[in-house]
């Protein structure tokens, strides 16, 4: 571990095979880092975008009320509709969207379906 962190001690390797395996474990590290890092980053995006829709489509409607001179209580009723109607109707998952639930047997599907 001294021969890759900022260590007091003095470590590092002394024949070819310690060189060998100081490099590969390094190489190790920054794979394993870089794959880390960009599992990470992805994710991130992926939840930026999608928070992102609601949010633009809010700006446009909030441009539209602005240009149409709607008062700002009617526009957020209208908003709150909506993300209370068709943003949480997205979040739900039908029965049908759900395919593996069509290997159940029998006896599991009835009770599924009370």
């Amino acid at each position: 571990l001294t021969q890759f962190t900022p260590a007091a001690m003095e470590i590092h390797p002394y024949n070819l095979p310690e060189r060998i395996y100081s490099i590969v474990t390094l190489f190790f590290a920054m794979i394993t880092f870089s794959t880390f890092t960009g599992s990470i980053t992805a994710n991130m995006t992926a939840l930026r975008k999608l928070k992102s829709e609601p949010t633009r489509q809010q700006k446009v409607l909030q441009d539209y009320f602005e240009d149409r001179g709607i008062s700002a209580d009617l526009g957020h009723r209208i908003w709150s509709y909506l993300v209370s109607t068709h943003y949480q109707h997205k979040k739900r998952h039908l029965r049908k969207d759900i395919q593996v639930l069509g290997v159940l047997p029998p006896a599991l599907t009835k009770k599924l379906n009370e």
